[in-house]
């Protein structure tokens, strides 16, 4: 990738290696993460619930 001003140009033939290495060496199961992680799944279920009574109730 070469920066010119404010825009990178890609090259598909070349790799990218300003990319972090895998895993992270920060802990990524840690409490907190899964308590939010929680979160974030019944917020999307319910979210999901919502969406298909709408489209229910407008169907009919």
């Amino acid at each position: 990738m070469i920066r010119e001003g404010i825009f990178i140009l890609f090259h598909p033939d070349q790799p990218y290696d300003d990319l972090p290495l895998l895993p992270p060496d920060a802990d990524i199961e840690s409490v907190a993460i899964l308590k939010k992680n929680v979160q974030a799944s019944r917020a999307l279920s319910e979210l999901k619930c919502t969406y298909t009574l709408i489209i229910n109730y407008w169907r009919y």
